[in-house]
């Protein structure tokens, strides 16, 4: 979580990098769009004055990175789709958009391995009041 009066200078750090890679996760299609640090710089920027619009304070609590000094990877929450900090629950936020200034690769390995759909396993899922989709947001 960084200070708002932080962003603009997480944006100058940003505009050092030649290459980041974005994604915004929530859209239509995850897709991952490579950008020069600058372009990287005004789309942070903007969102962050989305953001002040609708939240005031000293601190954002819809921008975090891990080093504001050497960052590696940015995520933009946008601030109604954020859910509760108070909150305890289960419910996982995706972030409305991911900055990284390392090439993701995607790792197929570390995806669990699907299991075969079977009509019995089905009819035990359903009896058991659990259907896939159930099971994928559990």
């Amino acid at each position: 979580m960084i200070r708002i009066e932080d962003v603009h200078s997480l944006g100058e750090r940003m505009a050092a990098f030649s290459a980041w890679w974005v994604c915004e996760p929530l859209g239509e299609e995850e897709i991952v769009e490579k950008m020069d640090g600058e372009q990287a710089q005004r789309l942070l920027l903007s969102l962050a004055d989305e953001i002040l619009r609708e939240e005031k304070g000293v601190w954002s609590t819809m921008v975090y990175s891990q080093r504001i000094d050497d960052v590696k990877i940015i995520k933009v929450y946008h601030p109604r789709r954020a859910g509760s900090s108070c909150g305890g629950g289960k419910s996982k936020i995706a972030p409305w958009w991911v900055f990284v200034n390392v090439e993701p690769h995607a790792w197929p390995e570390w995806k669990p391995k699907a299991e075969p759909a079977t009509p019995a396993k089905a009819e035990a899922m359903k009896a058991a009041g659990r259907t896939w989709w159930k099971k994928v947001f559990a």
